[in-house]
């Protein structure tokens, strides 16, 4: 059979050696498919034996990283008609059988890939529905895309099924970038400059697109935030403002970085088009939905969660589509609304039948609407344990603004401590203090980290008073002292590290001069002091009878 023929792009004019970089050195927030065009294209027998043994090298890394029996390169011919075999890695003679040439339009899982999908095929069945070029139990097809411009496709199989997790996505997104790079030459330290400021450039696009990240209606106060720190956004935040009140949307696209930036900024621009007709939530998303379902850009998917808050009472409709979680804090704690009652994902289908839920809020409570990035970025193995995570940092939510509970949610969301970083030590602030019955006092608690450093995670903080008689502590680290004199010890606990602050309220007599008191230790040091601080006199020498009294009872629990 006679090979098509093939050609790859690669820059020919470039004398550059590529430096081959371990996979622990991938970047997760790769944005480098922001690059420019009109790049040359040579034959598959231009590109250097150096570049194709590198390639070679990422398949077998990558296959250890995934734990995949089988990886592949295939790029497509000058046609467009064929995916031809270029490279493969197995761990099992089985595979050693994959179709070297395969025609493109039967290759059903890579036609969806070229879309800019990574494509998940958890079982054997759906191997062989979607054309897979081997017979495995499980399998990944990524896209390989320069300049917008489809090259081909980078397989992974598995003899084992597997489930679609986002981490794993990822990293195959990573290792097919890379292995473009190294087709394509662009890890020469020339374009590196130009990478940075293409990527600057489609950062401050994105914020430029963002709601202000305050509002104030009537009986609302509403905060929004996304980290600055993330190089390509595939998210977004809104609001619209009417005579009705305001419509809020939180958004999360899917598929590659730019791919998935775009969506974004396609579904804002159709959510903003529709706030001057005043539809409900779930007409707003099927609105939307339609939009991204006959538009001409080719397959789409997201999630939207569209808010409705009429500012003349307190009920709040909304609706959702996909994975976006919705919840409440109340005095009651925090729930989850509307649990399991999401409509499918925007894209998906051409009609979503999404429907309406309401619910009714009062002066204080908390409305808080996370996208699963952010949602899956709390510490948690389930939806209950992050659910109860948040809980924990927000308490009832009584004395916090949205500015403050904004906070609380963002050192959740972020990664604090890096995965090499341990904790070291805890530090309460104060560590003692005398209060006066009913004052109240915020701590603060610093953890050190074995790089050596600190980082405050008060809201991250359990805290526990041992006598509630004379202080009690809230969630968020306020301290207030009881009307009983007396001490007590606040605890605080973060991953392991424990501090404590020493309570002590005095009774309200003062005692204008202290008597002397003879100390035979440093015992009685610690007790004369503690006996100030509490405006108690300590008690006179007792007498032998007395001492015989209390070492009977103390003993053995009688009278002599």
């Amino acid at each position: 059979m006679t090979t098509p023929p093939l050609r790859i792009f690669s820059d020919t004019a470039s004398t550059s050696t590529v430096d081959s970089k371990p996979l622990a050195e991938l970047n997760f927030s790769d944005v480098e498919l922001l690059l420019e065009g009109d790049t040359p294209v040579v034959s598959i027998e231009g590109l250097e034996s150096k570049v194709k043994q590198q390639v070679g090298q990422i398949l077998a890394t990558a296959a250890t990283a995934l734990s995949a029996d089988w990886t592949a390169i295939y790029l497509l011919d000058d046609e467009t008609q064929n995916l031809i075999l270029i490279d493969q890695c197995s761990q099992s003679d089985r595979f050693q059988q994959a179709d070297e040439i395969r025609n493109l339009k039967y290759s059903t899982a890579d036609l969806e890939a070229l879309t800019g999908h990574v494509v998940t095929l958890e079982s054997s069945q759906r191997m062989e529905y979607w054309n897979a070029p081997v017979n495995a139990r499980a399998g990944i097809c990524v896209p390989l895309i320069s300049n917008d411009i489809p090259m081909g496709t980078l397989w992974f199989s598995f003899e084992n099924e597997l489930e679609a997790t986002q981490h794993r996505s990822a990293l195959c997104e990573v290792i097919a970038d890379r292995v473009v790079d190294y087709l394509t030459r662009r890890l020469a330290p020339s374009n590196s400059q130009k990478h940075s400021d293409m990527a600057d450039l489609a950062k401050r696009w994105q914020h430029s697109r963002l709601a202000q990240t305050h509002f104030e209606i009537d009986g609302w106060d509403i905060q929004g935030w996304i980290n600055p720190e993330a190089p390509v956004h595939h998210s977004f935040y809104d609001w619209q403002s009417g005579a009705h009140g305001v419509d809020i949307s939180i958004a999360q696209a899917q598929g590659l970085s730019i791919e998935a930036a775009l969506t974004a900024a396609v579904i804002q621009t159709g959510v903003r088009a529709t706030s001057h007709e005043f539809l409900s939530p779930a007409d707003t998303l099927e609105r939307v939905n339609e939009y991204l379902w006959r538009g001409c850009t080719g397959d789409q998917f997201a999630d939207l969660c569209q808010i409705s808050l009429d500012k003349n009472s307190p009920q709040v409709t909304f609706s959702n589509a996909g994975s976006g979680i919705l919840l409440s804090v109340t005095k009651d704690g925090v729930q989850e609304l509307a649990v399991n009652e999401a409509g499918p994902e925007l894209g998906v289908m051409d009609y979503g039948e999404y429907e309406n839920q309401c619910c009714v809020t009062q002066q204080g409570e908390f409305l808080i609407l996370l996208t699963e990035n952010a949602f899956q970025a709390i510490e948690g193995k389930s939806k209950q344990d992050r659910i109860s995570k948040i809980q924990r940092t927000v308490g009832k939510g009584s004395r916090l603004t949205a500015e403050g509970m904004i906070k609380r949610l963002r050192k959740l969301t972020l990664n604090l401590i890096d995965e090499d970083a341990t904790i070291v030590s805890l530090e309460m602030t104060p560590r003692q203090r005398i209060f006066k019955m009913g004052e109240t006092q915020q701590l603060r608690a610093m953890a050190t980290l074995s790089d050596g450093r600190q980082v405050d995670v008060t809201e991250l903080t359990q805290f526990q008073t041992n006598s509630p008689n004379q202080a009690v502590v809230d969630a968020l680290g306020h301290v207030t002292a009881g009307q009983s004199p007396g001490t007590a010890a606040v605890m605080a606990t973060y991953m392991g590290r424990v501090d404590v602050l020493h309570v002590f309220v005095p009774r309200e007599e003062t005692i204008k001069s202290y008597p002397s008191s003879q100390q035979y230790n440093f015992i009685d040091d610690h007790v004369l002091n503690n006996l100030k601080k509490l405006n108690i006199l300590p008690s006179g020498d007792c007498d032998d009878e007395q001492f015989l009294r209390r070492v009977y009872i103390d003993t053995i629990g009688t009278l002599p």
